[in-house]
């Protein structure tokens, strides 16, 4: 959540284990980096509690206008029919005051109408996209954080002139924490990215100088 000036003024992140009917998508299970064992932790808490935190912060946040890129098409499809199933408001982001809108839906117009102002990104075969990282490239962005997952797609799309920053990071053999999007720095850098930040492997190590040391060590052999 933000104010009117977009500075954060909340964040709410939670997460439930898998209803029992579910199978998840190999595809899925990749792009977060959780294992099967992640989404049936039986610690976890229910599917039907997990939209109930959901709809009550919402609901606690209104009137608001809730964005997202693809959201409309993608992120509320799934979040109405999670609240039809847990008997919530369906229309909870749009009635009684609130609104919603799609950014991605926002930058296809800019760059339509006012392409002079907004350039759409370019696929490396040349097709146009609004993919972020290719949008970023086009619009003269010469810098990207991203989660070490992305890091290929985002090289292979904006080529060298891009810096990618890389957190996210986890020495081989060192504890993901609360991280699930991890990659090593020696694969981080032969993905493409440019620096990577490293916090906890390094401020929780016994030698910490030591711990730092072997980490340039490996990305210096990976380049």
């Amino acid at each position: 959540m933000t104010d009117a000036d977009l500075v954060e003024t909340h964040r709410f992140e939670t997460k439930s284990r898998l209803m029992p009917h579910i199978v998840p998508s190999p595809q899925a299970l990749h792009v977060t980096g959780h294992t099967l064992d992640d989404v049936n932790a039986p610690l976890r808490q229910s599917h039907y509690s997990m939209i109930c935190e959901v709809a009550n912060t919402l609901a606690s946040w209104c009137p608001a206008t809730f964005l997202g890129y693809n959201s409309i098409r993608f992120d509320e499809e799934f979040l109405r029919q999670a609240f039809y199933q847990c008997l919530h408001p369906v229309f909870l982001t749009n009635t009684n005051g609130n609104a919603r809108a799609d950014v991605l839906n926002l930058m296809r117009a800019a760059t339509t109408l006012h392409p002079s102002v907004v350039h759409a990104g370019l696929e490396p075969d040349g097709r146009p996209t609004h993919r972020l990282g290719a949008l970023a490239a086009a619009n003269g962005i010469r810098g990207l954080v991203a989660s070490p997952l992305e890091v290929g797609a985002i090289r292979q799309s904006c080529g060298s002139q891009m810096t990618i920053v890389t957190p996210g990071i986890r020495p081989a053999g060192s504890e993901p924490g609360d991280q699930r999007r991890t990659l090593t720095p020696g694969e981080a850098i032969r993905a493409g990215a440019d620096y990577i930040v490293v916090g906890r492997p390094v401020t929780s190590a016994a030698n910490r100088r030591d711990a730092a040391l072997r980490i340039v060590d490996e990305m210096e052999r990976a380049g």
